[in-house]
């Protein structure tokens, strides 16, 4: 019994911290298509700062409102759904939303 909770508890490390995601919401500031990056700034609702963001885009990464990274203008506004990868300290998008993009 207790080796199956043993194995439960570490699946559990395992698996999980993977299907954790966060939004990011915000305009975006730069697009690096060379280094497949979006850079999006948000603004803090509580101390109303700027703050920008980098985000890795890989080629898993699905688009909503554009096809490609490389439809994304300065200027629009996008919702990104991320994941934190700590082994490259960044934040690596799985989604991208994009409403009234090159607008």
């Amino acid at each position: 019994m207790k080796t199956a909770i043993i194995v439960f508890v570490l699946w559990l490390w395992v698996a999980l911290p993977p299907c954790f995601s966060e939004w990011f919401d915000g305009e975006v500031s730069k697009v690096d298509a060379r280094a497949q990056e979006l850079i999006i700034t948000e603004q803090d609702p509580i101390t109303e700062d700027e703050e920008a963001t980098v985000i890795s885009i890989l080629s898993t990464t699905k688009f909503s409102g554009v096809k490609s990274l490389k439809e994304i203008k300065t200027g629009d506004e996008v919702s990104v759904e991320v994941s934190y990868d700590e082994l490259s300290d960044s934040w690596q998008a799985i989604s991208v939303e994009v409403a009234g993009a090159g607008a």
